[in-house]
């Protein structure tokens, strides 16, 4: 019984441009229901607009509204705080740039997207390190920056439905919620590009879509669709080993995933819903679902160890309350049967 997530090769048909660089690229497949797929147009709702409010809705919701058409008017129009963070040797793990938090009491639910302006406290700082963190804090308060951030948290505002999944689904889908939120955010910095044509915007996180411009591999403003797609997989894929080469989230996705409903077999596993749900995203005016997860032109990031440590415990004990008597035993018996060779090994 293997509850360790595995890798698997996707291979992939079709190429509309090569893209060079560090990593490894996927193909778009031709076959993808990317193309069977026609954009979404906003509709405009019989509700005068000027009686809505934009942060009662998700992005999606907004946009199928007619209240906005970009991911740059829903930033906009997003409430959001901002809080004060002193930077200084004491506490340089994890400073975030911006958080979301859900409060629920009784009937009431309240959200609040957070965005952290950072002061550096020099006084214990060596010179070194004082300037490179004065140059994180100017970048962290950028305006610009500060604006992508909020895009980011508005994604996990969006994603608060919760779906019958499995264990190993469910933290796939919170780690993948972090990729597309990044996406979120880099969608905005995209759109503001192609209003100024300042490739210098694309900064920290999204520097490699900086060097693709300045190489002429990418090209945003091209109308084809299979070129859309590429770029759209470049992003993603690039942001995905972004992930997997950080451990930032692993706590807060231990927490999420501890937190999240047990998977009800009674009823329909809703993991490609929830994928398509955060997903959809607006690309150049349009509603789309970019999902790459279901038609297979990419996977989900390999989960940090403690994580999927997490994981294959919560998939253990959905395998065996699932089961039948005579499998719970013989499940018990191999369970014991390797905690005894492990103790065996160590023993020696």
């Amino acid at each position: 019984m293997g509850f360790t997530k595995k890798k698997k090769i996707i291979v992939g048909a079709g190429i509309c441009l090569t893209i060079a660089g560090g990593v490894s690229y996927l193909q778009l497949c031709r076959h993808s229901q990317y193309q069977k797929q026609a954009p979404e147009t906003s509709v405009v709702t019989t509700t005068p607009i000027e009686d809505l409010n934009v942060c009662d809705y998700s992005m999606k919701s907004a946009f199928k509204m007619g209240l906005i058409h970009s991911v740059g008017d829903y930033v906009e129009k997003t409430p959001y705080k901002v809080d004060t963070i002193k930077l200084s040797l004491n506490n340089l793990d994890n400073i975030k740039k911006g958080y979301y938090t859900r409060i629920t009491t009784g009937d009431s639910v309240q959200d609040y997207i957070t965005l952290n302006y950072i002061e550096v406290d020099t006084t214990d700082i060596p010179d070194p390190m004082k300037r490179l963190l004065l140059k994180f804090a100017d970048q962290a308060n950028d305006s610009l920056n500060q604006k992508g951030t909020l895009a980011h948290e508005t994604l996990h505002k969006d994603c608060q439905q919760e779906f019958n999944m499995r264990a190993q689904e469910r933290a796939d889908y919170h780690s993948l919620q972090e990729i597309m939120g990044r996406f979120r955010d880099f969608s905005f910095i995209r759109e503001e590009y192609k209003k100024n044509n300042d490739p210098s915007i694309f900064k920290a996180n999204y520097r490699f879509y900086y060097y693709a411009l300045k190489r002429g591999d990418i090209d945003p403003f091209s109308q084809d669709s299979l070129c859309q797609r590429q770029e759209q997989l470049f992003v993603l894929k690039n942001l995905s080993e972004q992930f997997e080469q950080s451990n930032t989230y692993d706590e807060e996705i231990c927490e999420a995933v501890k937190k999240s409903p047990e998977y009800d077999v009674s009823r329909p596993n809703e993991y490609q819903r929830a994928l398509d749900d955060m997903f959809t995203t607006i690309w150049d005016g349009k509603l789309v679902n970019i999902n790459p997860i279901s038609t297979g032109e990419m996977e989900a990031p390999q989960l940090p160890e403690k994580t999927q440590t997490l994981v294959n415990c919560l998939t253990a004990k959905e395998e065996y309350k699932n089961s039948n008597q005579t499998q719970q035993k013989q499940f018990l018996n191999e369970q014991l049967q390797h905690w005894l060779q492990q103790d065996s090994i160590k023993s020696h």
